[in-house]
């Protein structure tokens, strides 16, 4: 009885040391690669398995350079499969640190032979994962404090209508990395609504040609993100590796952040290196509106008093967008083309700050960008031009060093003009 005591201790205990040098390890991240909170928690959610992985899928992750992909892809196709984590220490350039943050992101699991599924493997292989939260808070603000009813004709703001309760909940499901589908509810504190902010979404891919097609709310982040990137800008972190920003694509949304997303449709096509990306999207923004147009856009996501209620979906915007590129083993050339407008005039006072903001129809732009790596170094670049040809471009080169030193340059002019709402 001791002894299995003892194991269960030890068991334990390993669980807990892991999990704490699991979170060291992703604020490490987040702090050197400029990952949002918000970011990190997304990609957690999409593990997928590290021998089905694609150049492109270790690209995404961000933290691993052209060297250690290349390492990886080496290592994979002259001994095969891999089967432990230990196996990827072996790999040069690799550490242990490095192991350990790509075994967060990705598994080791049986690679499934893809098929047309049936009823029997939506049940079978299937995987589920639910996540519920919920929380609250003391000593409590005057924003919850009782109010009679005089006082509060006269201040309706000073009190939330809502219980200083925090709930959320998440569902996903995955079937072979082919098929994916769930939802995000969630109510701040304070928030009367039981589900305030609702999110959902239905993935298809690999379907042929069709390379990925999502149904629902979905990010689109392309190029530089000069013109087209609704998610963190990782060009703005501390590390010389995050000067270049990572392309994703297309990929469902499945953050808590109720504001960097698009609503709608969007297919990506792929025929050899030829690939085409188009969207769609609708979606409710929540603003001030007056009779003249919108003044200004809250980005809050709080709906807690009848000021905060009365601008949550004030306002309609409209995106669309294309995106042609052809790519190979190191090179990528790309074109973009975006436009968008809202169902209300920009009404927004003008200061210092936004005297040169375009504020007339029509909104959007066009951009190329191209991308190459040759040896140790990497070429990046984008140039943009809005609608109102104001111009817009960012350039740059980062060498990757196998001792771990890197070094980069980065360009960057924008126009005073330049007006980009989703770039």
């Amino acid at each position: 009885m001791r002894i299995v005591l003892v194991v269960l201790f030890c068991s334990m205990a390993f669980c807990v040391v892991r999990a704490q040098n699991a979170e060291v390890l992703l604020e490490d991240l987040s702090q050197s690669e400029g990952f949002s909170v918000h970011d990190l928690e997304e990609m957690l959610q999409t593990r997928s398995n590290l021998n089905a992985a694609t150049q492109e899928d270790l690209e995404l992750l961000g933290f691993l350079t052209p060297y250690q992909v290349a390492s990886l892809l080496d290592y994979k196709n002259r001994y095969g499969l891999f089967f432990t984590w230990q196996e990827v220490l072996l790999i040069p350039g690799f550490s242990e640190e490095d192991t350990e943050l790509l075994s967060l992101f990705f598994t080791l699991e049986e690679v499934k032979k893809s098929g047309k599924p049936g009823l029997q493997s939506f049940l079978k292989e299937g995987k589920h994962a639910l996540l519920l939260q919920t929380g609250t808070f003391f000593p409590r603000g005057t924003e919850y404090s009782p109010i009679t009813q005089q006082e509060y004709a006269k201040k309706p703001n000073s009190r939330y209508l809502g219980l200083p309760w925090y709930r959320y909940a998440r569902y996903d499901f995955k079937l072979r990395n082919k098929y994916r589908w769930g939802f995000v509810m969630e109510s701040d504190p304070g928030e009367r609504a039981f589900a305030d902010f609702i999110s959902c979404h239905i993935q298809a891919s690999e379907l042929g040609v069709l390379k990925t097609l999502i149904v629902g709310d979905f990010r689109a982040r392309f190029g530089q993100g000069l013109l087209l990137w609704n998610g963190t800008q990782f060009g703005k972190a501390s590390s010389v590796g995050a000067l270049c920003n990572k392309e994703m694509g297309f990929t469902p949304y499945t953050s808590r952040d109720e504001n960097r997303f698009f609503r709608g449709v969007a297919a990506a096509f792929q025929y050899k290196i030829l690939s085409v990306d188009v969207f769609f999207s609708s979606r409710a923004l929540d603003a001030r509106v007056t009779e003249q147009g919108f003044t200004s856009l809250d980005q809050t996501g709080y709906h807690r008093t009848p000021l905060e209620v009365q601008k949550k979906n004030a306002l309609k915007a409209y995106v669309a967008g294309v995106h042609v590129s052809c790519k190979g083993y190191n090179w990528k050339i790309g074109v973009t083309a975006v436009g968008y407008g809202y169902d209300q005039p920009d009404a927004g006072t003008v200061t210092y700050y936004n005297m040169y903001k375009n504020r007339t129809l029509p909104f959007g732009g066009m951009s190329a960008d191209f991308g190459l790596r040759w040896r140790s170094l990497r070429f990046f670049s984008e140039a943009a031009l809005d609608l109102g040809k104001a111009p817009a471009v960012v350039a740059g080169v980062i060498h990757y060093g196998q001792d771990g030193n890197h070094s980069g340059l980065l360009l960057r002019y924008f126009s005073p003009r330049y007006t980009a709402a989703y770039g």
